[in-house]
């Protein structure tokens, strides 16, 4: 696992690990529920991400390096949103779009 790997994890872990924490922290709205939906969906690349680190995954290996840096600044993009006043629906919206955006290039990846 090379530390662009590493890092990669660490990163969506934290993503998750926040929102998660954010959606726990509040009441669900109707606005919200598509937040829970990319949290779970987030939940289970990330478990995808892991599985493929653990086995040296060749696709992980043979990710343009270029994928793996614009993830991480979706994801840096996300966190950064969460760590914002996320009571708001237009921010909560623009969290979910960040989260589709993460799920897109995960998916491409793993």
């Amino acid at each position: 696992m090379n530390e662009t790997h590493e890092k990669t994890q660490a990163e969506i872990q934290s993503l998750y690990d926040e929102l998660q924490a954010y959606l726990n922290s509040t009441i669900a709205s109707p606005e919200q529920e598509h937040l829970y939906q990319k949290c779970d969906q987030l939940g289970e690349k990330l478990i995808d991400f892991r599985i493929a680190l653990i086995g040296n995954n060749s696709i992980l290996n043979q990710a343009n390096i270029a994928d793996l840096d614009t993830l991480l600044v979706e994801v840096t993009a996300a966190r950064s949103n969460i760590q914002k006043d996320v009571s708001a629906l237009k921010t909560v919206s623009q969290v979910a779009s960040l989260i589709d955006k993460v799920l897109e290039k995960l998916i491409k990846i793993v």
